[in-house]
């Protein structure tokens, strides 16, 4: 803490203030089988194909895991399964029929803010976010003045001057806000 001391005064100690999230290695895995036959007869590419099968099983998981991941049966903990971290719950206003909530802009500037007001508003910080919400952002405006103030999605790919990233990992009605550098 910063204070204000007289002339030839000792300033206080203080203690600094630290928080830990354990760690721990987690393993993913991803299985095919090739027979010696579809070895035999195909062409070279049919080993490339199953690697790059296996690579995006693999890719696929971890993604999932990151945003969702339970943090039990050998899986991490994901980002949505934290207790503690910034969320802001989206209104009813913009929910289609089985869309979940829909954001309005108020509330996606809302997330900014509560990452701001912890200090933790750096360089990289980014949302991510599913197709349909995308196209949520691209069709409703920012204010009840209608479009031609401005959509939620703007030019660039941005939402609110930040970075947008799109997988269709994330479940419908969520948004991350966040340094995802």
């Amino acid at each position: 803490s910063g204070y204000w001391i007289g002339e030839d005064e000792d300033a206080t100690e203080d203690n600094l203030e630290l928080d830990q999230i354990g760690m721990s290695p987690k393993t993913v895995a991803a299985y095919s089988e090739i027979t010696r036959r579809l070895l035999m007869q195909s062409s070279l590419d049919v080993e490339a194909i199953v690697r790059a099968d296996l690579a995006s099983a693999l890719g696929l998981t971890i993604d999932k895991a990151f945003f969702y991941g339970t943090g039990s049966d050998n899986q991490p903990r994901g980002i949505k399964n934290y207790a503690g971290i910034n969320a802001v719950d989206f209104g009813t206003d913009g929910a289609g029929a089985g869309t979940g909530q829909l954001p309005s802009y108020a509330e996606i500037v809302a997330m900014e803010s509560a990452i701001a007001a912890d200090n933790a508003d750096v360089n990289a910080m980014a949302y991510v976010m599913n197709s349909g919400m995308r196209g949520h952002c691209k069709t409703t405006p920012k204010f009840t003045g209608g479009a031609d103030q401005g959509l939620i999605w703007e030019p660039g790919g941005t939402v609110n001057g930040y970075r947008s990233e799109v997988t269709n990992q994330i479940a419908t009605g969520d948004l991350f806000f966040g340094n995802f550098a």
